[in-house]
């Protein structure tokens, strides 16, 4: 998901997330999310049965080969670790956490989350897509501060594991970022699916709740808390409820560094231009119609940009709806790559 405009002053903002109303709030959200996704028996499949690879990236690397790690990100839980390969040109490693599941002859699915976003968060698709016979691979991008870094980031991870074509399906700020990718290479992405996105961060960069050169000073609990604020309270779906208390208790256990760079990247001025744009008849639109983080303005301006891009809505998901109601949009995903690859092996053939 992305982090909307903070709407009043930082004295508001501070109130909200200081109150008890809005600890109980989570608290009750985390208590019932627990059985929902932590202890499911998906996310307990996705864990035994897909690797968590620390992947850097190089031109002419290759990966380096899987071993045990004693690293344990996700309290306590036994990882994979791809030890990183080389320096990036310039000296600046950048070390990406991927999971790769699926059949290698097929064009893998590459997710991107948003804001809030780790690459765990696509379990759902992970145990629904890989065993009808696609590949699905998920990235969390390193700290990086530049939306021309993490394009320059993912294009040579693709390179390196020799992915000539991909399809990608972003969330939010991801479909941001996969917008990017798609315009400036666009013959390596056959598809690309949106969900809840826009097109331009002035929104966001006039109404950021504090100056970004500033966020590398902000204390970690400070600017987390500023951020988990911004989430929904009160009364929401069950199923949305469970899946922000999922991507609450991820993100609390973020480094601050990451989140530092995220919120730098979102509120940096950027936008997707309607030159050489990627081809919208090669694109599928989902916008949920209970989130709130993106206003009816900016999907409007995703629309004119794409006008031939087939558009679904989903009655409820919120903000993370491949969490809350995953099987609904695996259908759309995998209606617009299977369309796609075939339409795909009709030019070739």
């Amino acid at each position: 998901a992305c982090v909307s405009p903070a709407s009043g002053n930082t004295r508001q903002h501070l109130s909200c997330f200081l109150s008890p109303s809005f600890h109980f709030h989570f608290f009750c959200v985390w208590c019932a999310g627990q059985q929902m996704f932590r202890n499911s028996k998906e996310f307990g499949y996705f864990r035994k049965w897909v690797a968590l690879q620390h992947v850097s990236v190089a031109a002419g690397a290759t990966p380096a080969p899987a071993e045990k790690s004693s690293a344990k990100p996700f309290r306590g839980d036994p990882v994979v670790v791809a030890p990183p390969a080389q320096l990036i040109s310039g000296g600046v490693e950048q070390v990406w956490r991927v999971y790769d599941f699926g059949p290698r002859d097929t064009v893998p699915i590459v997710c991107v989350p948003g804001v809030y976003g780790f690459a765990e968060m696509f379990f759902r698709q992970f145990v629904c897509l890989c065993p009808r016979g696609f590949r699905v691979i998920a990235v969390q991008h390193p700290p990086i501060d530049t939306v021309e870094e993490w394009v320059a980031g993912l294009l040579a991870l693709l390179d390196l594991w020799h992915l000539e074509k991909i399809h990608m399906f972003g969330t939010c700020f991801g479909g941001f970022l996969a917008q990017l990718f798609a315009k400036a290479h666009p013959t390596r992405v056959l598809s690309l699916v949106l969900q809840n996105t826009f097109c331009d961060t002035q929104v966001f960069h006039d109404h950021t709740f504090w100056p970004s050169w500033k966020f590398r000073w902000m204390p970690e609990f400070l600017l987390k808390k500023q951020l988990l604020a911004l989430l929904p309270q009160g009364e929401v779906d069950v199923n949305v409820a469970h899946s922000i208390d999922f991507v609450v208790e991820m993100f609390d256990g973020m480094p601050l560094v990451d989140v530092q760079s995220r919120v730098t990247m979102h509120s940096n001025l950027a936008a997707v231009t309607p030159e050489g744009v990627f081809p919208s008849d090669h694109m599928t639109i989902i916008d949920t119609l209970d989130d709130w983080a993106v206003s009816a303005s900016l999907r409007e301006e995703v629309y004119k940009l794409y006008p031939d891009a087939k558009v679904a809505y989903m009655k409820r998901g919120g903000s993370f709806p491949f969490l809350a109601y995953a099987d609904e949009l695996n259908m759309y995903l995998q209606v617009r790559i299977s369309s796609r690859s075939t339409n795909s092996e009709k030019e070739v053939g």
